[in-house]
C-alpha cells in the first residue's frame, strides 16, 4: 500500500473515530453538515477502503508467489531442455527433416511463451517419431525422459497460466482500492 493511501486511511479513521466517539468534536462539526448518518456513511467507506486495500495487497502477494513458481517451472523446463537440444543437435546430425521438425536451427528463443512453446513442439515431435526416439535414446535421452520433460512444460505452462491469472486479480483489485479510496477522500 502506499504511503499515501495508508496516510489517508489512518487520517480518515481518527477524523471519522473522534467525530463519533467525541461529543465536542460532533457538536463542532455538525454546524458544518456532518451529521451522525453522514458520519456513519463516512465510516462504512472506510471500512470498505481498508477491506478493499487490505485485499489488494492479499493479491498482490499472490502475484508474486505466482511469478516465484512461474520462474522455477521455467528453470525446471530449461534444465532438461537445453541439454536435450544439444544431445539432439549431434544426434541428428545428418537428418535434416528432424532438425526442422524438432526446432534444432539457431538459438533458442527468448520470450518466455515462445521458449515454452519451442521446447513443447521439440518433445512433442521426438515422441511422435520413432526414428527420433531411437537416436536420441542412443544418446541417453528415452521415452520416458522425453515425457517426464514434457510435463515439465505442461507444468510450467500451468505456472504461467496462474501467473496471468494472478496478475489480472491484482489489476481488478487496485481498481477496486482505488475506487473506494476516491470515494473515501471525496
Amino acid at each position: 500500500m502506499s504511503k499515501k493511501i495508508g496516510k489517508l486511511l489512518m487520517n480518515s479513521n481518527t477524523a471519522i473515530s473522534n467525530a463519533i466517539s467525541d461529543s465536542r468534536v460532533n457538536k463542532a462539526i455538525s454546524l458544518y453538515g456532518y451529521t451522525a448518518e453522514r458520519l456513519q456513511e463516512g465510516k462504512l467507506l472506510l471500512d470498505n477502503a481498508e477491506a478493499l486495500s487490505t485485499k489488494q495487497v492479499q493479491k498482490y502477494g499472490d502475484k508474486i508467489g505466482a511469478s516465484q513458481a512461474m520462474t522455477v517451472a521455467r528453470q525446471k523446463v530449461s534444465a532438461a531442455y537445453v541439454p536435450h537440444v544439444k544431445i539432439a543437435r549431434i544426434a541428428m546430425k545428418n537428418n535434416k527433416g528432424a532438425f526442422q521438425a524438432l526446432e534444432l536451427n539457431g538459438k533458442r528463443k527468448r520470450a518466455n511463451a515462445a521458449r515454452l512453446a519451442q521446447a513443447k513442439t521439440f518433445y512433442t515431435n521426438a515422441i511422435a517419431n520413432e526414428s527420433y526416439k531411437t537416436a536420441l535414446a542412443n544418446y541417453g535421452i528415452t521415452e520416458d525422459k522425453l515425457e517426464a520433460a514434457l510435463n515439465l512444460i505442461k507444468e510450467a505452462e500451468n505456472a504461467r497460466a496462474n501467473y496471468l491469472k494472478e496478475k489480472g486479480e491484482v489489476q481488478n483489485a487496485t481498481a477496486k482500492r482505488n475506487l473506494a479510496i476516491e470515494a473515501l477522500d471525496e
